[in-house]
């Protein structure tokens, strides 16, 4: 992939999102917007990040875990 390309979740063929599925999203303001996915593997595991309207387009902020009944920071890959 070169460096800027775009990728969206359902494009992409490369781990980290290649066996994840978008299942709900949340807007919280006009640019942010919380998008919640799971992604098949053996405990069906639940990840939320934070998508942020710039000039540039939508990019990602910060990403998390639904893990032991609470969020958790979960690095972007």
């Amino acid at each position: 992939m070169d460096p800027g390309q775009r990728v969206a979740f359902r494009d992409s063929r490369e781990p980290p999102y290649q066996d994840c599925r978008v299942v709900d999203a949340e807007r919280l303001t006009g640019k942010k917007v919380l998008v919640y996915w799971e992604k098949d593997d053996r405990q069906l595991s639940q990840y939320r990040c934070l998508a942020v309207r710039t000039p540039e387009g939508w990019r990602l902020d910060k990403n998390e875990w639904f893990y032991f009944g609470k969020w958790q920071f979960y690095p972007l890959e």
